[in-house]
């Protein structure tokens, strides 16, 4: 398995961009639609949402960007649901995910952050 580094660099060079986009749901700026398909607001069905806005924008991003980071914080106030959302697109895409050093208990840590293929 190629190193953390070379598969970054690789996906800089095949998307001809080093940007990221990071992931940041705040659940007070969501789409009203995505809220409402909660159906409430328990961390649960927060967390459903939040998993489904992040397909949606990797989706969009993917084939523009090398890499999304999500922001743990935000998943991680949900709970255990809200760890359970934090890495949605895992093996399908092409695309790098990335998380700060500070936050090492998900998804498995790979060199300088956290790396899951997307």
């Amino acid at each position: 398995m190629a190193t953390f580094t070379e598969r970054l660099t690789e996906a800089v060079r095949a998307k001809r961009s080093p940007l990221l986009v990071g992931l940041d749901p705040r659940w007070e700026q969501l789409p009203s639609v995505l809220r409402e398909s909660a159906g409430d607001e328990t961390p649960l069905s927060k967390a459903a949402v939040y998993m489904q806005f992040c397909r949606d924008v990797i989706d969009v991003v993917a084939p523009l960007v090398p890499a999304v980071k999500p922001h743990s914080a935000f998943f991680e106030q949900l709970g255990p649901a809200g760890g359970a959302a934090l890495c949605p697109r895992a093996r399908d895409g092409g695309s790098l995910q990335g998380l700060s050093p500070r936050r090492l208990h998900s998804c498995g840590a790979i060199g300088p952050v956290l790396l899951v293929a997307l």
